[in-house]
């Protein structure tokens, strides 16, 4: 018997692989966007550090920065573990017009990562090293997603409004700048946010409703990331403020943390009104939304509210007024029960092995295992001894 006839008859009476294992399947699931879960974490750590301006622990905000790094590393191990698993899932995302956004989290929780750090590693050295670092994967990977859209290559019916995302990186940098003592790069950083922060406000408000009839979807909790860029506008601003008034040419020890009220300006205020105005455009319409089914999208509540909390802390701690008082209160009471709520509902899920659900997904993930089995089925056998044709 020859060496290929020998091959065939084994290829032949091989059994076929075995279907792939539950864990391969919900790991196939975790795309890039449940990468939010952290970012939601440390938003929420964000605003309890920010309340520390008017009285709250610094022990609660530093126990919380501990969970937020541990669900990081979660996360971010559980998106490894799918991309060895599955090569192509990482470009599987990238070509998604919405899961594309999700490629700023690297910068934007980053940039949470250091402005939350517990003070004994708030030096300045290493967190310069981590600023620039982010920057410049922020700004190569917007010159890139930009220049598609100006090619063409991205139509503004595409458009959702996880594009904000790609601004609040912009505005998150701009303060951990501002904090580094570089207020020509926070100036910087903080023009192009509010650039293209305009840009995707009007490009949403004008394409949305027609995008969303004819896709027949309806508004989800995404739509909460319009409050996020004002928000960010808002803390961004007054840091920058603060770093020109108070801070010293030459760079610190340590990151600075203006004492005392930040300056507020016109274009702070500004910003905060709008940020106020939009967070009741959400509660409008949130009744729309609390009755869907939960997924993922849920965790798209906890960042924007966070982040719309700190800039009305930071307000309260310049006016020290009853209202503002009672709104800063009020909107960190909601921020926390947003974060327990869609943690809870998480964690159930996860119990009851609801998620991650992307049934898309695991569908690829399979057609994937398939084509892995018919390659392996093809290969020749690996023989011990040689087979001599029978001439």
């Amino acid at each position: 018997m020859s060496a290929h006839a020998a091959a065939a008859d084994v290829r032949e009476h091989r059994p076929e692989r075995a279907p792939p294992a539950q864990w391969r399947l919900r790991v196939a699931q975790f795309d890039i966007s449940h990468n939010a879960i952290p970012l939601a974490f440390y938003a929420f750590t964000a605003t309890l550090a920010t309340a520390t301006r008017v009285g709250f622990p610094r022990t609660v905000v530093d126990v919380a920065f501990y969970i937020s790094f541990a669900v990081l590393v979660l996360t971010s191990s559980l998106t490894v573990l799918r991309v060895i698993i599955h090569p192509a899932a990482f470009l599987q995302d990238f070509s998604n017009a919405r899961l594309q956004n999700f490629f700023y989290l690297p910068s934007i929780v980053g940039a949470l990562v250091l402005i939350t750090l517990p003070s004994p590693f708030r030096l300045w050295i290493p967190m310069a090293v981590s600023f620039y670092t982010l920057f410049a994967y922020q700004f190569l990977l917007s010159l890139y997603l930009y220049g598609n859209w100006l090619h063409a290559l991205s139509l503004p019916e595409t458009i959702y409004p996880l594009a904000f995302m790609q601004t609040v990186g912009y505005f998150l940098l701009s303060i951990v700048a501002s904090m580094l003592v570089m207020p020509q790069l926070a100036f910087f950083l903080l023009t192009a946010a509010l650039l293209f922060w305009l840009l995707i406000f009007t490009t949403l408000f004008q394409h949305s409703p027609t995008t969303l009839k004819a896709a027949n979807e309806s508004p989800s909790p995404i739509f909460f990331l319009f409050l996020a860029p004002p928000a960010q506008a808002t803390i961004a601003a007054l840091f920058l403020n603060a770093t020109r008034i108070f801070s010293n040419t030459d760079p610190p020890s340590q990151s600075f943390l203006p004492g005392g009220p930040l300056p507020w300006n016109m274009g702070a205020e500004l910003a905060h009104y709008v940020n106020l105005f939009l967070y009741a455009l959400m509660i409008r319409m949130l009744p729309l939304w609390i009755s869907r089914p939960f997924s993922v999208v849920w965790w798209a509540y906890v960042f924007p509210v966070a982040g719309a909390s700190a800039a009305i802390i930071l307000r309260f701690e310049k006016t020290r007024t009853t209202f503002w008082k009672v709104m800063s209160v009020a909107s960190a009471t909601v921020s926390g029960l947003a974060i327990v709520i869609v943690t809870f509902f998480t964690l159930r899920a996860i119990w009851k092995g609801n998620f991650p659900k992307n049934k898309a997904n695991e569908m690829v993930y399979r057609e994937y295992w398939k084509r892995r089995d018919v390659f392996s089925r093809m290969k020749l056998p690996i023989m011990p001894h040689a087979v001599v044709d029978n001439v």
